[in-house]
This record gives structure tokens, C-alpha cells and sequence, in this order.
């Protein structure tokens, strides 16, 4: 006999009852295939009725849902009620009265889907997030005193209990255990991850960790414990999804890093969405470390160069990528020696400048070679450029030399001979990774030759379809760009490098 499951529906509001109804059709077909049955029945809890009648979700509906096996909820909001009446009074309600205390939001990329991360696919974009969902800032704990007036003082309290973080966590355990990136044959680990702030969160994620740390060593020897500050999450979420697994975390986090999470996996374009102004402040760039000004640097170096040859380079962006070129060149050194605060100055300028010029007319291979390595081996974006730059310079030489004289005049050569500029271009660069402490080559970054050597095919076949080598100089084959990522590898004197 063929299961039955009892399921509410609650449309909800906005494109709310739109996506019910093509769920509902989904979940209809999934029950003719795998032969179960389902009972529907439908609730009108929401900003419709709660205008006509001033009700949100009553006591007598949560019993009434408690009967049920799932509730299938579309969108809770809208514009023409307050924010929060809704929201606490339906979606909150649900949660805290049902007791609903997982919220498992998986994030995956499925085949022919576009995601906005450059260079990345299904294979990529594969990982869970595992969101406490009855605590924290969420509960409510709170108040004001002295509302309305100049004096007025608003708190919200996040509030975990043990109980709460424990149940949580075994949760993640077991699901990471049962579904990690090694049980699923996706890799040598099945890792579970806590994301949490414990600098500044002391006592909420200094909890956290102390539990997810005592039940993993205890009960889940198996399973490789990680921890990420929040702000990191986001970082690479964004730059490198494929090191997530499943990740675990507090009601807040969760449902911010799960938006961004969203993001990773279909983009939203819109002219709109374009910004219309920046902040350019050189005192953001004061306490900015020495290595990742001189990362910075050097990637904002390669912007411009690339800007320059790009085959969407025009008179407009060639003139912002020389100044650039030239600005970076003279102050970039004393930047990272002295710190001094005139050169830190004019290095955020110099970055704005080559920022819009790329922006403008796009960049090359050398940005397709880093993008790889440097998300498979971990490399700051801006010292995987570096490398690669002067490599990447003598490939195009043959075809845009003259762009390339031209931008060693304005990095200070003196001359006309075409060929002597560029090589004197490419020495520049190289004396001023040196002069940084940049490696000349990725072997000298401490990449393992074995680990590179093994991802050669992949990186050549994928660089060649990405973006950026369309917009460079000189089209390269497969097989050119594979003879150039050994040359970044083995570096000056291999036969690659020529």
C-alpha cells in the first residue's frame, strides 16, 4: 500500500502562491513517480488576510498544523503591512511553537545554470549550510526604553541555550557523516565546518565552538572539524565555493550567508543594480598589511597592462590604464617599504584608475591562468597575477609589442627600439615582484609539482573558454595555454617560457 503524507499549504504572499502552485505540481509528479500519495490542504494565512481581518496565525491553526506532516510555505510579507508583523506573527510563530529548530538549506549549482563566479560549475558549487533556527537574535529578546525620545535606547538580545546548540550540532554531525563530499564519493573528507565570530561574539560562539569541538571529539572522530569567521565565509563563498562541505551556524549567520549563498548559484542582472559612485579613501588603506598591499598592487599592475591590449581596449581606457601603469610603478615600492602615507595615496588612486580601465575594455590569459591556480592552490588573486604576468607579456609580444613599448615609456625607459622596451617592461616587473617578495614562479609559491602537473589538461581546457582569453591580443590554442601554465610553473629557462 502506498504511503500517504498529510501536507498543509500555505501560499503566503507575493510571488508567494505563483511558486506553491508550480511546487505543488512538482510534488504531485514526484508522488506518481514514486508511488506515494499526498493529502493537500490549503491555508490562506497571510498579508490578505491579516488586512481583512486583523489575524495572523491563531493558536488554533498551530494545533490544527501539528496533525500535519509538512507544510509546504511559499513567501511570508508585505509592503502594505509593517515589517515584523508578519513575519513574527506567521513565520516566527511556526518555527518556535512547531519547535522547527533545522533549517537546511542545501546550495548547488545543477548543469546549464549560470552562476556570476567566473570559472566555476556544478562541481564547484556543491556544499550545505545547517541553520539553528529557534535562537539567537531571532527570539524576540528585547525591548526599548524611553521611546520616542532623543534618549532612546533599543536592545536585542541573541540568546542560545546548550540544549539548543547541542541538538543543533548533532544534527550537522550525523548530516555530514551521512552526506559529506566523501560519503557522496566527492572527496577525501566528509568535513563539517562552524562558521561563528568568536573575536568579537565571546560568549554566544565561544559556546559554539567549545560544543561543536567537545561532540566532535567525543562522538565524531570521523568527521573533519573546521572553523570560519563569518566574515570569511562570505570572502569565499564568492571566491572559492568548492572548499565548503557542510557548514554549520546560528540563526543569524545562516540566514545571511545562505542569501549569499544564493547569489553563487543564479545571477541577478539588472542596469540598476550598476553602482553610480564609490568610495575612494586613501585612509582605508592605512593598516592594510604589507603582503596584501603589495597582492593588491601587483593585481591592480595587471589590470592595467591587461586593459591596455585588450582587443575591447580604446583611446578612453588606454589612457586610464597607462596612467595607472605609471603611478603603480613609482609609488608601489616605498607603499610597501615605508608605508609611506603620500605613496599609500596615490596606490588607491592608481587601483581606482586600473579598476576602471579593466572594467571598461576587460582583461586577458594571464587573468585566466591566475583565476585557476589560484583558487586550486589557494594563491592570493593578486600574487597569481603577478606570476603569471611576465609570461603572459612575451606570449602577446608578438602581436601588441607596440602597446607594450608604449607602456614601457611610460614606466620610465628611455629609447626606441621596440623590441628593448619590452624586454626592459618586463624586467621592470619582474624587479618589482622582487623587490615585494613575490615568487618568480608558482613551483617557488610552494605549489606542489605532482598536484600541478595532475590538473594541466583541466586548467588549459578551462582557461580557453574563459572570458577573459576571448578578450586577449592573441587567441591561444589549448595546447599554447598549457605550454604557458608549465612556463609559470617551471619559469625563466624553460622551453615553455620562450
Amino acid at each position: 500500500m502506498a504511503k500517504s503524507y498529510k501536507i498543509a499549504v500555505i501560499p503566503g504572499d507575493g510571488t508567494g502562491p505563483e511558486v506553491t502552485a508550480e511546487a505543488v505540481k512538482v510534488l504531485k509528479a514526484a508522488a506518481q513517480k514514486f508511488r506515494f500519495k499526498v493529502d493537500l490542504t490549503n491555508f490562506d494565512f497571510g498579508a490578505e488576510r491579516y488586512k481583512r481581518t486583523g489575524e495572523t496565525l491563531p493558536d488554533s491553526a498551530i494545533e490544527e498544523l501539528r496533525k500535519f506532516d509538512a507544510i509546504l510555505l511559499g513567501a511570508i510579507g508585505h509592503p502594505d503591512v509593517a515589517p515584523g508583523i508578519l513575519e513574527k506573527g506567521i513565520l516566527l510563530k511556526l518555527r518556535f511553537e512547531l519547535d522547527q529548530y533545522i533549517n537546511l538549506r542545501p546550495v548547488r549549482l545543477y548543469p546549464g545554470v549560470e552562476t556570476p563566479i567566473k570559472g566555476k560549475g556544478p562541481a564547484d558549487i556543491d556544499f550545505v549550510v545547517v541553520r539553528e533556527n529557534t535562537g539567537d537574535a531571532y527570539t524576540g529578546t528585547g525591548g526599548f526604553t524611553m521611546k520616542g525620545t532623543p534618549q532612546e535606547v533599543a536592545v536585542q538580545s541573541a540568546v542560545y541555550s546548550r540544549f539548543q546548540v547541542d541538538r543543533c550540532l548533532r544534527y550537522a554531525f550525523e548530516y555530514a557523516r551521512k552526506y559529506g563530499k566523501k560519503a557522496r564519493g566527492k572527496g577525501e573528507n566528509n568535513t563539517l565546518a562552524l562558521c561563528g565570530k568568536t573575536n568579537v561574539l565571546t560568549y554566544i560562539y565561544d559556546l559554539w565552538e567549545r560544543a561543536f569541538h567537545e561532540m566532535g571529539k567525543a562522538d565524531y572522530p570521523d568527521i573533519k572539524r573546521e572553523y570560519y569567521h563569518v566574515d570569511a565565509t562570505c570572502m569565499w563563498m564568492v571566491k572559492n565555493p568548492e572548499w565548503f562541505d557542510v557548514i554549520v551556524t546560528g540563526n543569524m549567520f545562516g540566514d545571511i550567508i545562505t542569501d549569499l549563498a544564493l547569489g553563487t548559484k543564479c545571477p541577478i542582472l539588472n542596469a540598476e543594480l550598476i553602482p553610480d559612485m564609490a568610495i575612494i579613501d586613501p585612509d582605508l588603506a592605512d593598516s592594510m598589511p604589507p603582503l596584501v598591499l603589495a597582492d593588491s598592487g601587483l593585481d591592480a599592475l595587471t589590470h592595467a597592462v591587461e586593459s591596455y591590449v585588450s582587443v575591447r581596449a580604446n583611446d578612453f581606457s588606454r589612457g586610464l590604464s597607462l596612467r595607472a601603469i605609471t603611478l603603480i610603478m613609482q609609488y608601489l615600492p616605498s607603499a610597501f617599504r615605508e608605508k609611506d602615507p603620500v605613496a599609500i595615496e596615490h596606490m588607491h588612486y592608481a587601483a581606482t584608475i586600473a579598476g576602471i580601465a579593466f572594467s571598461n575594455s576587460g582583461n586577458g590569459i594571464c587573468h585566466a591562468i591566475a583565476d585557476k591556480v589560484g583558487a586550486a592552490f589557494k594563491l592570493t588573486h593578486g600574487r597569481a597575477n603577478a606570476i603569471a604576468l611576465p609570461f603572459t607579456i612575451q606570449f602577446n609580444r608578438k602581436v601588441v609589442g607596440e602597446l607594450y613599448a608604449e607602456m614601457a615609456v611610460a614606466a620610465g625607459h628611455i629609447g626606441t627600439d621596440r623590441d628593448r622596451a619590452i624586454d626592459h617592461f618586463v624586467q621592470r616587473v619582474k624587479d618589482l615582484k622582487k623587490d615585494l617578495g613575490v615568487q618568480e614562479n608558482y613551483s617557488r609559491a610552494g605549489i606542489p609539482q605532482t598536484q600541478y602537473y595532475s590538473r594541466l589538461e583541466e586548467f588549459s581546457e578551462k582557461s580557453y573558454t574563459f572570458p577573459p582569453t576571448v578578450l586577449n591580443p592573441r587567441r591561444p590554442t589549448v595546447e599554447e595555454l598549457k605550454k604557458l601554465f608549465i612556463a609559470c610553473y617551471e619559469g625563466e629557462g624553460s622551453a615553455n617560457s620562450k
